[in-house]
């Protein structure tokens, strides 16, 4: 997959009409964009370009999930000398709390930064790659329904065809209103 001009002009059109209200959804509206792992630099550097462009009529932000999973890290104390401890001789444990916690965790940090914004604010998640592969995105938009008021934009390193890390993007468009693109 090589970057697609086309379909992230495709995404960004719709992600317009949807903050001046042109679409009309029931829900709030999520869009998935898969991209090409290889591709993340493009790709932040595409998606912070869409903010900046955003930003001058309407309002939009990046959010940086990376951030986030370094926080629920240093929360549990697992970066810093005694983690690396606690990760070698109790590695199952750690990675029973990062499966368990982690996306609870993400999900409010995202509901926290969020809220009492708007269906016409636009958040971007970046790094979801970072998460991977304890937290799902099949798993995380359910939790967000509902909470998350604002247009939501989730960059995906992955592909539609052999989708390698989560829920195929088809059945995550039927079943949580995401529109894949």
């Amino acid at each position: 997959m090589v970057w697609d001009k086309d379909r992230f002009d495709e995404l960004e059109r719709k992600v317009r009409d949807t903050l001046e209200g042109r679409r009309l959804l029931k829900e709030v509206p999520y869009y998935i964009y898969l991209y090409d792992p290889k591709d993340e630099p493009i790709a932040i550097d595409e998606f912070q370009n869409l903010e900046r462009r955003l930003n001058r009529p309407h309002s939009a932000e990046c959010v940086w999930l990376s951030d986030f999973m370094i926080d629920f890290l240093q929360k549990k104390k697992f970066i810093n000398s005694m983690g690396i401890r606690i990760e070698n001789e109790r590695r199952e444990e750690v990675l029973t709390d990062l499966k368990n916690l982690l996306p609870e965790f993400i999900q409010e940090k995202i509901a926290e930064i969020l809220r009492g914004k708007e269906r016409s604010h636009c958040a971007i998640l970046l790094r979801y790659g970072a998460l991977r592969p304890f937290v799902q995105i099949s798993s995380l938009i359910p939790k967000l329904v509902g909470v998350v008021k604002c247009t939501l934009v989730i960059p995906y390193p992955g592909h539609k065809i052999g989708w390698p890390l989560d829920q195929h993007p088809d059945s995550l468009a039927k079943s949580y209103r995401a529109e894949v693109i």
